[in-house]
C-alpha cells in the first residue's frame, strides 16, 4: 500500500516539474516576444507594404490586361463638305507618305466604298486610309496562334472597335488585323465571316448587326515559301475586297505635298453615288485580285 501511494506521489511530482518547465519556456518566450515586439511590428508593417504593392501591381497588370490599343485620328481644323476629289487627293498624300504607290488612291476608294473587309498586300494601305479620313478611330491587332474561338478574336480588339463604333455613329472605325493565318480564320472569325455573306444578322456577344462605320482591314502571313502562316483558302474570302497583290505597291521616293486637311465623313463614303456598271467593274477587279492569291 505505501508503495502505491509512493508511485502516485512521484508521478504527481514529475507531471508539476514538467508544468513548471513548460510554464518557464513560455514565459521565457513572452519575454523574448516582448523584447522583440517592436521590430516584429517593424517587420509585418514591411510585408504589408510589400503585399499592397504587389496586389496594386496585379490589378495595373489586370486593368491594362489588353493585348490592343485603341488610337484616335480626328482633324477639326476645317468642318467644309470635302468631295470626292479632294479625298483622294488627301489619300495619295498618305499613300505616298507610308511608301505606297499613290497611284492606287482611285482603286482603294472605290472598294471602300462598297466593302465591310478588305484584304491588302500591306498593313500601310489600311493606316493610309484611316489617316486620310481624319476622323476614325482605329485598333492595330496582330492575330495569335493561340486564337481557337471567336471569344479569343472578340475580346482582343473586335469588341472594343465594334461597340465603339455602334456608340460613335458618325465617326469611322478601322480595325487592322495584322496576319490573319497565323491562327484558322475558319474558327475564330466564323461568325463574323458569316455576317459579311448574309448568313447572320447579328454578332456574338455584342448582339448588334454591322456598324456601317467599321472597316476592317488585314494582311495574311505567306502560306507558301516561307510557311509562316496557316493555309487561306478562296471561298472564306466571300464579299471581301482585295487590294495590291496584282502589282507593285511600292511608292515613289519623292512625297506628295501635303493637301488641306479635310474630315471624310461616314454619310459622305455611304452614300456615294456609284452606278451598276460601275460597281460590277469594282467586283470584277476584286475578282481579279483574289484570283492572283490563291
Amino acid at each position: 500500500m505505501g508503495s502505491i501511494i509512493q508511485n502516485q506521489k512521484k508521478t504527481e511530482e514529475d507531471s508539476l516539474a514538467k508544468l513548471a518547465k513548460q510554464i518557464i519556456e513560455t514565459e521565457t518566450q513572452l519575454t523574448k516576444i516582448k523584447e522583440n515586439k517592436d521590430r516584429i511590428i517593424q517587420d509585418f508593417s514591411i510585408i504589408k507594404e510589400v503585399l499592397q504593392g504587389q496586389n496594386q501591381c496585379n490589378n495595373s497588370i489586370q486593368e491594362n490586361h489588353n493585348s490592343f490599343v485603341v488610337e484616335e485620328i480626328i482633324d477639326g481644323g476645317n468642318d467644309s463638305i470635302i468631295t470626292i476629289e479632294e479625298f483622294e487627293e488627301q489619300l495619295r498624300y498618305h499613300l505616298s507618305n507610308n511608301a505606297i504607290n499613290p497611284q492606287f488612291a482611285t482603286k482603294i476608294i472605290n472598294i471602300i466604298s462598297t466593302q465591310k473587309a478588305i484584304l491588302v498586300k500591306d498593313i500601310r494601305i489600311g493606316l493610309s486610309i484611316v489617316e486620310a479620313t481624319n476622323n476614325a478611330k482605329y485598333i492595330i491587332q496582330q492575330v495569335e496562334p493561340d486564337w481557337l474561338h471567336f471569344k479569343d478574336f472578340w475580346d482582343n480588339g473586335l469588341g472594343e472597335i465594334w461597340n465603339s463604333a455602334h456608340n460613335s455613329p458618325d465617326k469611322f472605325h478601322f480595325l487592322l488585323l495584322e496576319d490573319i493565318n497565323m491562327s484558322a480564320l475558319e474558327c475564330y472569325c466564323r461568325p463574323l465571316l458569316d455576317i459579311l455573306t448574309g448568313v447572320r444578322k447579328k454578332i456574338p456577344y455584342g448582339q448588334t448587326p454591322y456598324p456601317n462605320n467599321l472597316k476592317i482591314i488585314a494582311t495574311y502571313a505567306p502560306f507558301e515559301e516561307p510557311k509562316i502562316g496557316l493555309p487561306i483558302y478562296r471561298n472564306t474570302f466571300d464579299n471581301w475586297g482585295a487590294i495590291g497583290f496584282r502589282f507593285d505597291i511600292n511608292g515613289q521616293t519623292e512625297l506628295l505635298s501635303k493637301p488641306e486637311s479635310k474630315i471624310l465623313t461616314v454619310d459622305f463614303l455611304n452614300n456615294r453615288n456609284i452606278d451598276e456598271f460601275e460597281i460590277t467593274n469594282i467586283l470584277n477587279d476584286i475578282k481579279t485580285e483574289l484570283n492572283s492569291i490563291f
